[in-house]
């Protein structure tokens, strides 16, 4: 069983706010395709990074969770992408991680 942790920022790579229904249509595709999922947006996770040579970067995250039988990298390839254009975003970061089910 595979276990993804899809991390979205509260705000674009322009700075805006990110709407609540592009959160709610990326959550509802992701119950369609898997069957349910969990979202921790109580309290914004804080992303730090730096690119070589720059400043130190910010977001704000919250973090989507779905559960798969399969890993199917070409499918969350594609899903990464549509990801990072609606979220305007360079990058969103996808974690999937094996776990066992008891």
């Amino acid at each position: 069983m595979s276990l993804f942790q899809i991390l979205l920022p509260l705000y674009g790579g322009d700075g805006t706010r990110i709407a609540r229904s592009t959160f709610r249509a990326a959550a509802d595709d992701l119950v369609r395709n898997f069957g349910g999922i969990t979202i921790y947006m109580r309290a914004p996770a804080k992303g730090l990074w730096r690119k070589r040579g720059a400043r130190l970067e910010r977001d704000d995250i919250v973090v989507y969770e779905v559960m798969a039988r399969r890993l199917r990298r070409r499918e969350w390839r594609i899903r990464r992408t549509d990801l990072e254009r609606v979220f305007r975003q360079e990058k969103v970061v996808i974690r999937v991680l094996q776990v066992d089910q008891i």
